[in-house]
């Protein structure tokens, strides 16, 4: 009896004071300060208006003295500007106005923004946020070579029965962002009265997959003859079914295997400057296989992607299987002398596409436990197979995955 008594002044006393105890500290996010923002309702400079809303979601806690803004919480606003793609103007623009911070529990708060980057888009950010189309050509070809290969990399603008090109046909270089393109915006005044929740603490993954993990082999292998390429920078401990359901829901998407058909829609892709969602990935080896599983992530265009080689290994921990994983984000085209081809040139810091890859899986609710295993003997600087230089701080991440 004394113990139920015991029990219901526990009750009481959190009832009372839990209006004090529980809610969030308020706090003020500074100027200057990035949010990481997924669309939720998409937007094109063909059908928008002045005025239309727009939603996003926070998908990255937003660091802020004493704690941090969650990630979950919506982020709205409206179309401040919108310049439909012309023939005559050539030149698409949109300026998205988010307005409002509304967290998990609380009311709307009001903020200042600009965008400043939008994820793998082909498109370039002006002052003030404003975000400008591509220009297409408005001319054909000017000379026989260039005829011969308009002709090869883009034939559907060809009329074979007057030798004549029109490069109307193709694809309108509107600005068109779907639900899921993920965007950057930074604040642009401090955000008063904000909801932070403490910093985020993991769960730690088991010590024998940290293991594991860190002693994988350093570099995959690319070419022939072989040269080192990427690093293996991620393992995870996952079943084969949650760890495709990861990356679907975190908006990935598989790639098709290399060959003519892909090597043709690779080469209009590019010349249009637009996405191939399912574009193939150079062949790269680890312990001297092909990957199981390789993911990409796009916006509108296959110059930038997100992009992971995913190996699985024979070691299981507590009854799921462990993969080995190498990620790098292609950020631009060059054409390299020595494979006399084109190919992706990739972002200098491999550590953010780690992180990129983190962060989407957590956000998507599958992350378990998750820890950065210090490997000492990989070096802070290398040159990939293309000769591309890459640095790191040498961890390799180390994910528990499972169901949301």
């Amino acid at each position: 009896m004394a113990c139920l008594r015991r029990f219901a002044w526990s009750v009481v006393l959190l009832a009372i004071l839990g209006f004090r105890v529980f809610p969030a500290p308020l706090g003020t996010v500074p100027e200057g300060t990035r949010l990481e923002i997924r669309l939720t309702t998409g937007v094109s400079t063909a059908s928008a208006h002045v005025g239309d809303p727009i939603a996003a979601l926070l998908t990255v806690d937003a660091p802020a003295p004493g704690g941090a803004v969650a990630a979950g919480a919506v982020i709205r606003g409206t179309i401040r500007e919108v310049t439909p793609f012309s023939w005559s103007t050539s030149q698409a623009a949109l300026t998205l106005d988010f307005q409002e911070l509304v967290p998990s529990s609380g009311a709307a708060i009001p903020i200042a923004t600009r965008v400043t980057s939008v994820d793998n888009a082909r498109e370039a950010i002006g002052p003030h946020g404003r975000i400008l189309g591509i220009t297409p050509p408005h001319e054909g070809p000017s000379s026989a070579e260039e005829s011969v290969l308009w002709a090869a990399i883009a034939p559907e603008l060809v009329d074979v029965s007057r030798l004549a090109f029109d490069v109307r046909k193709l694809e309108r270089p509107d600005i068109a962002y779907g639900p899921g393109t993920d965007l950057e915006l930074e604040l642009t005044a401090a955000a008063v009265g904000v909801p932070l929740r403490p910093t985020r603490i993991d769960a730690v993954p088991a010590g024998d997959l940290q293991s594991i993990a860190a002693s994988q082999p350093i570099r995959t292998m690319a070419g022939s003859p072989p040269r080192p390429a990427d690093v293996i920078n991620l393992a995870f401990s996952a079943a084969d079914d949650v760890l495709e359901a990861g990356f679907v829901a975190s908006g990935w998407t598989t790639a098709v295997a290399l060959g003519l058909r892909a090597d043709y829609r690779t080469i209009l892709a590019v010349a249009e400057d637009r996405g191939y969602r399912l574009g193939p990935v150079s062949l790269q080896t680890f312990a001297g296989r092909p990957p199981d599983r390789v993911f990409q992530k796009q916006t509108n265009t296959f110059d930038r992607r997100h992009h992971v080689r995913i190996w699985r290994l024979p070691q299981m921990v507590e009854g799921r299987p462990v993969w080995a994983a190498s990620a790098t984000h292609d950020v631009g085209i060059k054409f390299t002398r020595s494979e006399r081809t084109f190919t992706h040139r990739v972002e200098t810091d491999i550590d953010l596409e780690r992180q990129k890859i983190v962060d989407d899986l957590r956000f998507a609710g599958f992350v378990e436990s998750f820890a950065l295993a210090i490997r000492p003997t990989v070096p802070t600087r290398m040159v990939n197979a293309t000769d591309d230089e890459m640095t790191t701080d040498g961890r390799i991440a180390v994910i528990v995955l499972g169901r949301p």
